[in-house]
């Protein structure tokens, strides 16, 4: 029986886990005045893998951090999903402006169909082939500022690309979670962040052992506290927020609110000055009404189905 309020509940933590999840690349453009790529998703993830980690032990108790059967892909989808996916993203951030970053992560819905398809896990609906058309078309259109000739003059450079492989990472990652037979929600991400933090920690050493990072953390000054929020926001409560939400709403209703990530993104830059010009403007909703569009077509594909019931 749905609790009452439960999906009212399940509306806010979604909000919430967006406005985290899309603020966080203009909040990491101004820590990058300081700190680099590497040094912010050791924070993030070094940080936010050991508060997981004691949330884990206080809930479940020490026996939940034996890995058993699945240690080999903790240790394979943990790193994959914090290096592959945030540090790619990170790095590529670097290079590219907050909202085309969100923009690929709005994408994630739709590039999962497509991994599935691939995979042979799913069919890929004309619906959701079509959104995917039009969405790449409006994604291009927003990352070129409305100009084509950017990617003639070579003005696009690698930060997309990056970020794109970022999420593909992250896709990865997502679709073989259920291979975590047995695990708790909680004890799967807390595992696979520590195993991750663990990876990107141990990258960052490195690179800054090497000098190809230099981290100013005494530049930090007042700004360390992004730093903080980084880690307790979009690591830790987005998380918790994310799960809960979805345990209320479902998968496919909780989806919906990640594409209104490249939303929060252009807001919060034009709270920092930014105008984007109309057909960038445009470009931007067309991406997120072909993304809801489909999400909506397949929502009611799927109830009618239900409501036919099994065939006789």
């Amino acid at each position: 029986m749905e609790r009452p309020g439960g999906r009212e509940l399940g509306a806010v933590l979604g909000l919430a886990t967006v406005l985290m999840w899309g603020s966080q690349y203009t909040v990491s453009k101004v820590l990058f005045r300081h700190i680099d790529a590497f040094a912010i998703t050791a924070i993030r993830y070094g940080f936010g893998g050991a508060v997981l980690g004691g949330i884990l032990l206080a809930v479940e108790g020490p026996r939940a951090f034996r890995m058993g059967e699945h240690t080999r892909r903790a240790w394979a989808m943990g790193p994959a999903g914090v290096v592959g996916s945030v540090l790619l993203a990170y790095i590529g951030l670097q290079y590219t402006r907050p909202q085309n970053a969100a923009l690929m992560v709005a994408l994630q819905p739709l590039l999962m169909a497509i991994w599935l398809r691939a995979t042979g896990r799913a069919t890929l609906p004309r619906s959701t082939a079509i959104a995917i058309g039009v969405a790449f078309v409006g994604a291009v259109v927003v990352i070129a500022r409305g100009d084509p000739r950017t990617f003639v003059e070579g003005g696009i450079g690698w930060g997309v690309i990056l970020c794109f492989f970022g999420q593909f990472s992250w896709i990865v990652y997502t679709s073989e979670l259920p291979s975590f037979t047995g695990w708790s929600t909680l004890r799967t991400t807390a595992l696979t962040s520590i195993t991750g933090g663990v990876a990107v920690v141990s990258i960052f050493a490195v690179v800054w052992a090497t000098g190809v990072s230099s981290p100013d953390f005494g530049g930090l000054g007042a700004g360390a506290w992004l730093a903080v929020w980084m880690v307790i926001g979009p690591t830790v409560a987005a998380i918790f927020f994310w799960n809960k939400g979805r345990m209320l709403l479902g998968a496919q209703d909780i989806a919906v609110f990640m594409y209104l990530t490249p939303v929060v993104a252009f807001v919060t830059e034009s709270i920092r000055g930014y105008h984007p010009g109309i057909v960038e403007g445009v470009a931007a909703v067309v991406v997120v009404a072909a993304l809801v569009a489909d999400n909506v077509v397949q929502r009611r594909a799927r109830a009618a189905v239900a409501e036919a019931g099994p065939p006789a």
